[in-house]
């Protein structure tokens, strides 16, 4: 976390995402993968989704449009909060994915459990 330390730069000058994703709604972070070891970081995810929800950062644009400064006002928005913000940002800036195709994957999951359930043939 030590090259986002600049309090009044904007998030966008540290991580590069193409304009497609830009629209992507902040839930997309729930959806990239980073390596945490055995630690379980959902609820910390959870949390950070939330309170950029409360705070009206709908979007990864509203995200990469804020600095360091709005971030820490945040409320719940805490500093493990930030720094699994930025690591999320930095993998999805490293490999990014396509929204819809993490959606269609989604989808096949649910389609697949309702099948085995016998709710859809």
């Amino acid at each position: 976390m030590n090259t986002y330390k600049e309090l009044d730069t904007p998030i966008k000058e540290f991580f590069t995402i193409s304009e497609e994703h830009l629209s992507s709604d902040i839930y997309f972070l729930m959806d990239i993968k980073i390596d945490t070891g055995n630690k379980d970081n959902k609820p910390i995810r959870v949390r950070t989704i939330n309170a950029l929800l409360r705070a009206g950062y709908n979007d990864i644009r509203d995200v990469l449009n804020a600095t360091r400064r709005d971030l820490t006002q945040v409320r719940d928005l805490g500093s493990k909060c930030q720094q699994l913000l930025f690591e999320l940002l930095q993998k999805f800036t490293e490999s990014p994915v396509s929204p819809e195709l993490i959606r269609q994957k989604k989808l096949d999951q649910i389609r697949k459990r309702l099948r085995e359930m016998g709710m859809i043939i």
